[in-house]
């Protein structure tokens, strides 16, 4: 028996769209956005303060804003983030630093690590369930009380999200 290549084999199946018992969702916009520091920063003491990413990478639905490095989700929905900063000085005192995710003014995920050596990179990243609207920023303090200092490093200190569901 000799196949006929010229033919679609799967011509039997059905693509997605065209099944009857299986609801097809409606096209969404997508929703992502990469953001980059271009500056130094300063964070003083325990205290969080907001970390600043002034450079959009880019920004598929116009929710990130680089002047106050801020997301700002146009639809309800679960998202994922991810957040980092780079510390590239060690005075060799070990020190603590911390970075989060905030949204509208309360922390809801972050990392600490004890920095033991320069060019330490300190990230967190997390899914969360926004509402439009809803304000969401990248927090950075010292647990230990030290002074950070953030370098500008758009490979290791970066904002970024998606929504996924």
């Amino acid at each position: 028996m000799y196949h006929h290549y010229d033919q679609n084999p799967y011509a039997h199946m059905k693509r997605d769209c065209e099944c009857k018992h299986r609801k097809v969702q409606p096209c969404q916009t997508v929703s992502a956005f990469k953001a980059v520091k271009d500056l130094f920063q300063f964070i003083l003491g325990s205290t969080p303060n907001q970390v600043i990413y002034p450079v959009e990478v880019f920004d598929s639905n116009n929710e990130y804003n680089p002047d106050t490095s801020t997301f700002v989700p146009k639809s309800n929905g679960i998202y994922t983030f991810t957040a980092s900063i780079f510390l590239p000085i060690y005075t060799g005192t070990p020190y603590s630093a911390f970075v989060g995710i905030r949204v509208n003014g309360e922390i809801v995920a972050g990392s600490q690590e004890t920095i033991t050596s320069p060019n330490a990179i300190v990230a967190t990243s997390s899914l969360v369930e926004l509402r439009r609207g809803d304000e969401v920023q990248v927090v950075a303090s010292s647990p230990s009380g030290a002074t950070i200092e953030i370098e500008v490093n758009p490979i290791a200190t970066r904002f970024e999200g998606a929504k996924i569901g």
